[in-house]
């Protein structure tokens, strides 16, 4: 059932009709939460993996610090990585709980708060990209290259740090301009959904 005929027979109950008018209403808006869950589901799958994904990293970064932890070169890229994984995980983690908080039991009004404010954590998410992808790509590379084959960037000299984050300002530019004109289609559909909805007070 899509989107349209939910809002046409949730918005045509009559609300001085007998119980089971009423019971009825309460199904559609259980089928309509569902819906709405289902349209979300692509932002829950993206949460979860990167939530799985952020805890590994994490570990083999704690693990990386550890074995150098007397090389400030090294100590310092992963500690800025530390930071930030933490940080989206943390993130991640809020916007997952708040997607599973999203139920029948729950108000219309309450709901579209909810979806309001994982509208405006998705802009946020993609203009931090601004902030993440130049500043944390460069100490990736350091990391990952003295991890995996035990290369020292810093033998190349700094110059191609500031050509990299050079590059990457301008690559994250295009990331979240391209995110910005293509946001989440399930999102939108549930917040227009939800904001032609009629509760009863």
């Amino acid at each position: 059932m899509e989107f349209e005929q939910l809002t046409s027979i949730w918005n045509n109950a009559n609300p001085t009709l007998d119980q089971t008018v009423k019971i009825n209403k309460e199904l559609v808006k259980t089928i309509s939460f569902s819906k709405v869950k289902s349209s979300l589901s692509e932002i829950k799958w993206t949460s979860i993996v990167q939530i799985v994904v952020g805890i590994w990293f994490l570990d083999f970064l704690l693990g990386f610090a550890f074995r150098h932890h007397a090389e400030p070169l090294f100590l310092i890229p992963a500690t800025m990585l530390i930071i930030i994984t933490v940080y989206s995980l943390i993130f991640d983690i809020g916007q997952l709980i708040m997607l599973f908080t999203i139920n029948a039991q729950a108000s219309v009004a309450e709901a579209q708060r909810k979806l309001s404010a994982l509208k405006k954590l998705e802009a946020y998410d993609a203009y931090s990209l601004l902030v993440i992808i130049p500043l944390f790509s460069a100490p990736f590379l350091i990391v990952v290259a003295k991890a995996a084959a035990e290369v020292s960037l810093y033998e190349f000299g700094s110059q191609w740090i500031y050509s990299y984050v050079a590059g990457s300002a301008v690559v994250a530019g295009i990331v979240v301009f391209f995110l910005r004109m293509f946001p989440n289609k399930g999102l939108q559909e549930s917040i227009d959904f939800l904001k032609e909805l009629k509760e009863e007070k």
